[in-house]
């Protein structure tokens, strides 16, 4: 059973305002007074002096014109042309003693003892019994006794059907032959008129200045200020470079050769079979001897 609505609606008409409106008050705009001071300023009667202080305290001086030194003329040499050379003149063939070989002494002490060529891993190291590894034996390979079938699932299975060509439905197209003249006018054609345009003329800037009517002056700032001066030959201040010669003769004696003190050369006690002063009691199980 559908129960009862006791809805009734209201008969009075639907207010549409929203309560952004009820509670939105329009404030009009006012216009702002503007803060910013008046500027006030006097304007003068006097008339503008362009004169500046550079103008009242710049006093001109006259400046002397530079003197121009004469040139010195070239003197040649009159003693000739000496073909030595800083080494041809300082070096002196001196001869000197052959240095020496003075290699240090080798002083190597024989052993009486026989060498033993047994090492330490070979004295300490103790074999363990390796047991045969297994090998698995592979199935010996059965020829099949039954005749291999050369048939497929797809040639055994398969069942050619004999199919029909698919007719085509598509609706043939009847095209209407209209006797009358294409009409070739268009909205464009019939609404749009064209305006006669005239080519605009390119806006030149007109030359406030004329042309110099006098007669060119084909002299430079360079040319006309420039004054040659002479060349001067400067002095030079290098040291003469001259080798110091000693009549010394060197010393082959080094701080290797002075300094080298020949020490013998020990056998290792660890080398030999049985030590002095120690003796032998047992062999553990780990392979180690032990001394007393």
């Amino acid at each position: 059973m559908r129960p009862t609505t006791t809805y009734d609606p209201p008969k009075e008409r639907f207010d549409v305002k929203s309560t952004f409106q009820d509670h939105f008050q329009f404030w009009p705009i006012r216009p702002t007074e503007s803060c910013k001071p008046v500027h006030l300023y006097t304007e003068s009667s006097a008339p503008l002096d362009y004169t500046t202080n550079y103008k009242k305290e710049y006093v001109p001086y006259h400046v002397e014109r530079r003197p121009i030194r004469k040139k010195e003329k070239f003197k040649p040499n009159e003693e000739p042309f000496d073909c030595l050379t800083t080494n041809k003149q300082d070096y002196k063939g001196l001869p000197g003693e052959a240095a020496k070989s003075l290699p240090p002494r080798y002083c190597l002490t024989a052993s009486d003892i026989a060498f033993s060529g047994l090492t330490e891993f070979q004295d300490k190291y103790q074999m363990w019994p390796l047991a045969p590894s297994l090998e698995k034996k592979s199935d010996p390979y059965k020829k099949p006794t039954d005749k291999m079938d050369f048939i497929s699932t797809t040639h055994f299975d398969y069942r050619p059907h004999v199919l029909q060509p698919r007719i085509s439905s598509k609706p043939v197209r009847q095209y209407r032959k209209c006797s009358k003249a294409f009409e070739g006018s268009s909205t464009i054609r019939e609404d749009f008129r064209p305006w006669v345009c005239k080519k605009a003329s390119p806006v030149r800037p007109q030359p406030n200045g004329g042309l110099p009517g006098g007669h060119f002056e084909n002299t430079t700032t360079t040319r006309r200020d420039y004054v040659s001066h002479p060349l001067t030959h400067t002095r030079p201040f290098k040291p003469v470079n001259k080798l110091f010669m000693s009549l010394i003769p060197i010393d082959a004696q080094t701080t290797y050769n002075s300094s080298y003190t020949v020490k013998p050369i020990r056998v290792c006690p660890a080398s030999r079979r049985d030590l002095p002063g120690y003796e032998y009691l047992r062999t553990d199980s780990l392979g180690h001897k032990q001394y007393k």
